[in-house]
């Protein structure tokens, strides 16, 4: 049994094939079969199985010139989970990953632009920066061009994604994914991942540097939990079924997309005072990098949420709840 405390990362591939690969084999814990030349052929594999939900970690914004096709995508009733914003260079930015464009492309009824796009989908890298669709009337966006435009326009914040590995508990996974709204979620799955070995456990945020008589408690059940499920293992049940001895505690992860503008949405109500401890906790410290990093964006939302002492103990694991 090992005892972790929760955390998180960032993921700012810049390889979008790299991060679709990254996510998918999270599910799996099989990262160790990653190399510089296995993207490819793992996307390719998920399409040709229809596992569309990993590749929408992947997002691609398009700048539209021409009006006519402007008019087209705004009268156009099949552009789910898309974003669109009016620059005020008179361009119209539609943003969405790739499920999303593909699902959209299938009933474009601008034949240029279908068939380009549908042309280049299958292709590896292409979005990637310093590269340009050659097509009148529109352009793609590279990731560092829309981040110069959040900078500059607090609009574009629905143009931008930003993805983030939880390590946390199930409990705390299972509050994350009630955020529904263009949010693309890929998690260890318990049913296929075999913990033979050491099981993992998360630190309830409010046992930190405490011994008493409720931690001895909880440690308890969590080697009893352990205890139970190897030896259901070692009895022939699978993964799938063994897992039905293991707690909230349960140590996972979960690599987490979507755009800035509800990643603040969620901040606000997950660095709340009523919020659940352990969910406090980790995003306490997601919205820290999140300053860090967008400081225009999430400037204001930082101050608001860290305006108290208290607040910078949660953070750290001081505060008894």
């Amino acid at each position: 049994m090992r005892i972790i405390k929760q955390s998180h990362e960032f993921l700012n591939l810049s390889d979008p094939y790299q991060l679709i690969e990254l996510a998918g084999r999270t599910c799996y814990k099989s990262e160790s079969r990653i190399t510089d030349k296995s993207a490819e052929n793992f996307v390719k594999m998920l399409i040709s199985r229809g596992h569309w939900s990993v590749l929408e970690h992947a997002w691609i914004t398009i700048a539209f010139t021409d009006e006519l096709l402007q008019y087209k995508i705004l009268k156009s009733r099949s552009r789910n989970h898309m974003n669109l914003v009016r620059g005020i260079d008179d361009m119209l930015y539609v943003s969405g990953n790739i499920r999303a464009w593909y699902e959209f492309l299938q009933v474009c009824v601008m034949p240029n632009v279908s068939m380009r796009l549908q042309a280049l989908l299958p292709e590896i890298g292409w979005w990637q920066d310093g590269s340009r669709a050659d097509s009148v009337g529109f352009q793609i966006m590279t990731p560092v061009e829309m981040g110069i435009l959040a900078m500059s326009a607090t609009m574009f914040e629905r143009c931008i994604p930003q993805t983030v590995r939880f390590i946390t508990n199930r409990g705390v996974t299972h509050e994350l994914v009630r955020h529904r709204k263009n949010c693309s979620y890929s998690q260890e799955s318990t049913r296929f991942v075999r913990y033979d070995k050491d099981v993992q456990f998360i630190m309830p945020i409010w046992m930190t540097g405490r011994i008493d008589d409720q931690a001895r408690t909880w440690c308890k059940a969590m080697g009893d939990s352990e205890t139970a499920y190897k030896s259901l293992l070692h009895s022939g049940w699978t993964p799938g079924q063994a897992r039905e001895v293991l707690p909230n505690s349960l140590k996972t992860e979960i690599v987490m997309t979507t755009t800035l503008d509800m990643w603040k949405h969620i901040l606000e109500q997950r660095c709340s005072e009523a919020a659940h401890p352990q969910m406090r906790n980790l995003m306490l410290g997601c919205l820290e990098e999140f300053r860090c990093k967008y400081p225009t964006v999430f400037g204001d939302l930082y101050a608001r949420i860290f305006e108290s002492q208290q607040t910078e103990r949660e953070l750290n694991g001081q505060a008894v709840v």
